[in-house]
């Protein structure tokens, strides 16, 4: 019984050597092996047939290239923006710096927060679209790179082609070159501008930690008293009223200049809201028949262009989205209130008419208050005034 196991182990012998001797022959390195042909890398020369298909090709990535480099309405709405964006940095920091200085509330300190807010946002924005452009203009010159090697190696090889054939290649490789250089001026400016909104981003957030600073020494001291009696102001009120009007009249000029098209959007929105009321203003005669009480309050149908002046300044924060000038904003205060008067007129018993001309007295001051924030002297003045013809009023009511 033990022997035919060893039988079977002498029998298989010989079948395992010839089998290892048959995976080392297939693996042994006298063995034919093909080697695998190493990838070209980097650019080569055209061949002499594709030139003038490849020239052709390349004239018109080139003058793609040369195309957008001139409309780049990027470059361009920065440089025309940021000169007087700079401006306002600096009138603006001169003002956050007088109101700081003569302890402001705490409503002026959350209005500079929100204006310096802004201004950062806008000047994030322009960097954040520079350094795309910056970017894809990397990636021009890099395939402009690629092209020049190319089409250098391609004039090499074309020496001995015909002369039409050679120029044509030293055509193309001259316009490669311009590209090359107008792309790499092109990226100067762009990081120019870069470094310009970068600087200017560090005297924004600057500002904006002294007024938050400020904001928070507000709360602080909400008991404490910031700043001298009215009786003890001093400073030379009339220069500084002069200077601070007009740092608003030149702010204001310069948003009407940055944003034309938003006030046409709101002269169109008084016409539309115009048309609306006369429109409108058939219905309600049939309501005054079936209501005769009802007649007082469709007067509004019937002073259609004062109507649609009040009502259009309620759409304001959504036409001008970034902050308002001072003066603007006082500006559309007294023009809401003529229409708004005119109305009220129409709405209000006579008897109510001291009191409607007493507000409009006081809204009236507050606006010139809002302007002069800048003049502790003038501000404390005009709310002294303020106060006491509120109470002279009430007291006489």
């Amino acid at each position: 019984m033990n022997d035919v196991p060893k039988f079977f182990v002498i029998l298989l012998m010989p079948v395992t050597m010839g089998a290892s001797l048959f995976a080392e022959g297939t693996a042994s390195p006298g063995a034919s092996v093909v080697k695998a042909a190493t990838p070209i890398t980097g650019p080569i020369p055209i061949p002499l047939p594709d030139i003038v298909a490849e020239s052709s090709a390349a004239q018109n990535t080139i003058q793609s290239i040369n195309a957008e480099l001139i409309a780049d309405p990027l470059k361009t709405a920065v440089l025309q923006d940021l000169t007087n964006f700079e401006h306002d940095i600096d009138i603006r920091s001169a003002e956050s710096a007088r109101i700081i200085a003569n302890g402001p509330s705490l409503d002026v300190l959350g209005e500079l927060l929100a204006i310096w807010q802004s201004m950062s946002n806008s000047d994030s924005t322009w960097i954040r679209e520079l350094t795309h452009r910056a970017t894809g203009l990397n990636a021009e010159l890099a395939r402009t790179d690629t092209m020049a090697e190319t089409w250098e190696l391609t004039a090499k090889e074309a020496k001995n082609a015909p002369q039409d054939v050679f120029d044509r290649v030293s055509q193309t490789l001259s316009l490669i070159q311009q590209a090359q250089n107008s792309l790499k001026s092109r990226r100067a400016d762009i990081l120019s501008l870069q470094s310009r909104l970068a600087m200017e981003e560090t005297r924004i957030q600057v500002a904006l930690n002294t007024v938050q600073e400020a904001k928070e020494e507000a709360i602080n001291r909400l008991l404490v008293r910031e700043s001298p009696p009215i009786w003890a102001l001093r400073g030379n009120t009339a220069q500084t009223t002069r200077y601070t009007f007009l740092d608003e009249v030149r702010r204001l000029e310069s948003f009407i200049a940055q944003e034309p098209a938003k006030f046409l959007v709101h002269i169109a929105l008084i016409f539309c809201l115009f048309l609306a009321l006369r429109w409108a203003r058939r219905g309600t005669r049939e309501w005054v028949k079936e209501d005769p009480s009802l007649q007082r309050f469709v007067t509004i149908f019937d002073l259609p262009i004062a109507a649609s002046i009040a009502l259009s300044m309620l759409f304001v924060p959504a036409i001008y989205h970034s902050n308002l000038p001072r003066l603007l904003r006082a500006v559309f205060g007294v023009t809401a209130l003529v229409p708004a008067v005119i109305l009220l007129r129409h709405l209000l018993h006579r008897r109510m008419f001291p009191l409607l001309y007493a507000l409009i007295i006081l809204f009236f001051v507050d606006e010139i208050r809002e302007i002069t924030v800048a003049l502790p002297f003038v501000t404390r003045c005009l709310f002294l005034l303020q106060m006491l013809g509120a109470i002279g009023f009430i007291l006489w009511l």
